[in-house]
C-alpha cells in the first residue's frame, strides 16, 4: 500500500507544478508616470486602514492631491496601534509595573511570502528588516497531540511532509482523504464561486470523505482564523485560502513577523511618507455621505467629495472603510439624495442599487483581542505563536515580549509577560472589557496550566473589541462587488471601492485584498486622470495540478463588465 501510495503521488507531483505569480501590468503603458505639472487633480480616500493608505499611497506619489480622512483617532484599520498604559487589574495593585506608555494594537497578524502589493509597499517605505520569518505554526489541539506544521516543498510533497511529520496523522489518512485532491490540486478562481459558493466548507468536505482527524487537523485550523463561523463559511472562499496559503507556490505558507510594533514597522513611516508627498492624512474625521452629481451631457455620476461640513469637492473619491461604514456611507448617500429636489430618479436608482447590494453583506460575529501583562512568564517550552482551534473562546495565544522589541523590553525590566489572546466569533457581546480576563480563563488554564499550578496574575490589560469583519458565508459571493463596481453598475466614473470585503479577480485575502485593491482603486483613478496605472503582482488562479495552463481562461482577472483588474484588456505576464 505505502508503495502505491508514493508512486501516486511521485506522478502527481510530476504533473503538479505551480504556475508563480503574475503581473497585471498598466492599461495605459504610454501614459506619464506622474501628473502634467500644469494638472491639478485632488481625490477624497475615506479610511485610514491598509487598503485606503495603499490608494492614498500610488495617487500621491504620482502627484495626485490626497486627502485622507479616518473617523479613528488613528489610521491603520486591522493594524492600528498606538501606545496606553493598561489598565489596572484586580489580580495586582503593587506600584512601578508600568513607568509610562507600552504598544498595544488591534491584534498579532501574520504576513504572508504571497502578499506582493505589501511586501512592495514595504520595501518602498523601508521598514521590510522590521520582518523576521515565522518558520512552523504551532497547534494545540483539545482532543490530538501538539502539532507543529511547517510546509515546504511544492504540492503535493508539503502534504506528504506535513502528514510524515505528524504525530496524530498517517499516510493512509491522507490516502482516505484523497477527495479533497481534485479540488485543491485542479484549483480554479474563475470557477470555483460559481459552483462552490452556496455550499459550506464543512458540508463539501464530507461531501468528498474527508477523514475527520484529517479535516480537524488540516483544515479547521485555517478556518477558525477567518473570523466567520466554521459552520457557514463558503466552500470556495476557503479553498481559495487553501490556493493563497498553501497550493499558490511552494513556499506558499512561509511568513514573518513584525518586531517591532505596527506602528513603527509600518504605519508611522507610511503616514510620514504621505505627508511628505503632500497629503493630509487627517484622523477623528468622519465623512456622513457623498455628494453625486449628474453629467446631463454624459449621463454620467459623478461624487464631488462629501456632504459634511467642510467636505470640500474632489475629482475623485475612494471609499476604503471597513464594510458596516460603507454601508452606512452608501445608505446615507440615498437618504441625502432623495432630499435633493434637483436630484433626478436616474441617481437615486442607480445609487439606490448600488447601497442595496452593498448591504446585502453580512457582517462576521464579533471578536475580542486581549492583550495581558503578567507578572512572571509562562513555561519556557511554549511558542511564541500558537494557535489553538478547538479552545474556543480562545483562537490564537502570541507571546508579545518574544516578538516585539517593546514587550520585550517591559518583560526584561519587570520579569513578567507580555501575552496576547484572539477570541473569534465571540458569543457574549454584553461582555464588559474587564469582565473578558475572567470569561477566558478557566479555557487559558487548560491551554496554559501553568497559570494556575504556578498563581500567575495579570498586572494590566488591554481589550480590543470589534464587530466590523466581512462574512464570507455561503450564497454572498454573487452580491460581494469588486473596486470597479461603482462605475460599472451605477456609472459613477470617479468612484472606486477598497477594502478587504471585496472580491477581486484573482486569489487574496485579508491584509493583501485590502492593499491591493487599494491600488486598483487608485489606478481607476489614474488612468481617468491620464497617469500610467500601477501593475499589480497576483498569485495563480489554478492550482498547481493544472498542466500548462489547460483549461484555464486567459481572462481570469477580468473585472465585472470584462475589462481586466485594473479595467483594461492587456494580458497578464507571467513573473
Amino acid at each position: 500500500m505505502l508503495r502505491l501510495v508514493c508512486i501516486a503521488i511521485w506522478v502527481v507531483h510530476a504533473y503538479a507544478k505551480p504556475h508563480g505569480p503574475s503581473v497585471i501590468p498598466p492599461e495605459n503603458p504610454d501614459d506619464p508616470v506622474y501628473l502634467h505639472p500644469g494638472h491639478s487633480k485632488s481625490v477624497l480616500v475615506i479610511g485610514g486602514g491598509l487598503a485606503g493608505l495603499s490608494a492614498a499611497l500610488e495617487l500621491a506619489e504620482r502627484g495626485v492631491r490626497v486627502v485622507l480622512k479616518e473617523v479613528d483617532e488613528y489610521v491603520g484599520g486591522r493594524v492600528k496601534a498606538r501606545r496606553t498604559i493598561p489598565r489596572h487589574h484586580g489580580d495586582s495593585d503593587e506600584p512601578g509595573w508600568f513607568n509610562g506608555t507600552v504598544s498595544v494594537e488591534h491584534g498579532f497578524h501574520a504576513w504572508f511570502k504571497n502578499y506582493y502589493q505589501m511586501k512592495d509597499v514595504r520595501d518602498r517605505l523601508g521598514v521590510s528588516h522590521l520582518y523576521r520569518p515565522w518558520p512552523a505554526v504551532h497547534y494545540r489541539f483539545r482532543h490530538y497531540k501538539p502539532e507543529v506544521i511547517h510546509s515546504e516543498g511544492p504540492y503535493p510533497l508539503n502534504l506528504l511532509r506535513i502528514v510524515r511529520e505528524s504525530p496524530n496523522l498517517s499516510v493512509l489518512d491522507a490516502v482516505r482523504s484523497l477527495g479533497s485532491i481534485k479540488e485543491l490540486a485542479f484549483f480554479d478562481y474563475t470557477t470555483v464561486f460559481n459552483r462552490l459558493d452556496n455550499v459550506t466548507f464543512e458540508q463539501w468536505a464530507k461531501s468528498v470523505s474527508i477523514l475527520k482527524r484529517f479535516y480537524d487537523i488540516i483544515f479547521a485550523p485555517s478556518l477558525s482564523v477567518t473570523l466567520n463561523e466554521r459552520g457557514t463559511l463558503s466552500a470556495a472562499e476557503m479553498l481559495t485560502y487553501q490556493q493563497l496559503y498553501f497550493l499558490s507556490d511552494p513556499h506558499a505558507s512561509d511568513r514573518e513577523v513584525a518586531t517591532a510594533d505596527y506602528g513603527t514597522a509600518l504605519l508611522n513611516p507610511w503616514v510620514d511618507r504621505l505627508r511628505s508627498l503632500g497629503a493630509q492624512v487627517i484622523t477623528n474625521a468622519s465623512v456622513d455621505a457623498l455628494d453625486v452629481t449628474l453629467d446631463q451631457h454624459s449621463g454620467e455620476l459623478r461624487a464631488a467629495g462629501s456632504v459634511d461640513v467642510g467636505g470640500g469637492h474632489y475629482d475623485g473619491v475612494v471609499i476604503a472603510a471597513d464594510l458596516k461604514a460603507v454601508q452606512r456611507i452608501l445608505k446615507r448617500t440615498v437618504e441625502h439624495t432623495q432630499k435633493d429636489t434637483a436630484a433626478s430618479q436616474a441617481i437615486l436608482s442607480r445609487l439606490s442599487a448600488l447601497s442595496d447590494r452593498v448591504n446585502a453583506l453580512p457582517i462576521a460575529p464579533p471578536y475580542k483581542v486581549i492583550r495581558v501583562w503578567l507578572d512572571q512568564p509562562l513555561n519556557a517550552d511554549r511558542p511564541d505563536i500558537m494557535e489553538t482551534p478547538d479552545w474556543s473562546p480562545v483562537n490564537l495565544v502570541a507571546q508579545y515580549h518574544m516578538l516585539e522589541d517593546d514587550a520585550s523590553e517591559w518583560a526584561k525590566r519587570t520579569g513578567g509577560a507580555v501575552v496576547e489572546f484572539h477570541c473569534y466569533t465571540w458569543t457574549r457581546p454584553d461582555t464588559r472589557d474587564e469582565e473578558v480576563w475572567g470569561v477566558i480563563r478557566p479555557t487559558v488554564v487548560m491551554i496554559l496550566p501553568e497559570v494556575e499550578e504556578r498563581s500567575i496574575r495579570v498586572v494590566g490589560y488591554h481589550v480590543e473589541s470589534h464587530h466590523n469583519f466581512p462574512s464570507f458565508s455561503r450564497g454572498t459571493n454573487a452580491a460581494r462587488p469588486n473596486f470597479d463596481t461603482p462605475l460599472q453598475q451605477a456609472n459613477i466614473t470617479n468612484l472606486a471601492f477598497a477594502g478587504d470585503w471585496l472580491r477581486p479577480t484573482y486569489p487574496s485575502a485579508l491584509m493583501e485584498r485590502a492593499v491591493s485593491t487599494g491600488r486598483q482603486a487608485a489606478n481607476l483613478l489614474l488612468k481617468r486622470f491620464g497617469v500610467q496605472q500601477v501593475p499589480l503582482v497576483v498569485p495563480p488562479t489554478n492550482g498547481p495540478g493544472l498542466p500548462f495552463g489547460a483549461g484555464v481562461d486567459g481572462g481570469n482577472t477580468k473585472g465585472e463588465r470584462g475589462g481586466r483588474g485594473t479595467g483594461g484588456d492587456e494580458a497578464l505576464i507571467h513573473a
